[in-house]
């Protein structure tokens, strides 16, 4: 394998996409509005999405495509991690651990505060993965397109990380923080 990552232009993630989701995800996990939407509807739906802007990661091996990752910057410095996939037969080989590296530091240097992602609840494998590099569990959302979904988040701020763990009751706010909020951890 002669892996390469590289950020792409939206065309070119269009043109990944529709060759590879096919063959990543042969269920229907997804079933689309447009048939119950308006015309309106879907032209708004449309406009504001083709409106953020987007991070398009995309893995080859040579010069096939073997994986994806798409990211939307939405308001208030929040990147969605909104799709990705591997290929059946380069799963488990740590691409969508680096994947996941890379759309963080990217993050970082946009100057983005918080990651969110939405999973299928079983989808494990990838739940997993997300947990490991620091991501926690923020809830749970149904929706009509994917049904009930697991939604996660990673704070690139270690301070604001440490509040929000604190706040689920994961963990004690440590003093340093304490102080700085102006509040005292132990009542």
């Amino acid at each position: 394998m002669r892996l390469s990552y590289k950020w792409v232009n939206r065309d070119e993630f269009d043109r990944v996409y529709k060759a590879l989701h096919p063959k990543i995800f042969t269920a229907s996990y997804h079933i689309p509005l447009t048939p119950v939407l308006t015309p309106e509807e879907v032209h708004e739906r449309h406009r504001s999405f083709n409106a953020n802007a987007f991070f398009n990661l995309v893995v080859y091996d040579g010069t096939h495509p073997v994986a994806y990752s798409q990211s939307v910057v939405n308001y208030g410095g929040r990147l969605h991690m909104r799709q990705s996939g591997v290929l059946p037969r380069y799963r488990r080989k740590g691409i969508y651990a680096q994947m996941l590296r890379k759309v963080i530091a990217r993050a970082k240097k946009e100057g983005l505060g918080t990651l969110t992602s939405n999973h299928h609840i079983t989808n494990n494998a990838i739940i997993i993965a997300k947990l490991k590099s620091g991501f926690t569990v923020s809830g749970l959302q149904q929706t009509p397109e994917s049904g009930l979904l697991l939604q996660l988040v990673y704070y690139i701020n270690p301070s604001v990380d440490k509040l929000y763990r604190f706040r689920a009751g994961a963990t004690q706010l440590d003093k340093k923080l304490a102080k700085r909020l102006k509040t005292n951890p132990l009542r």
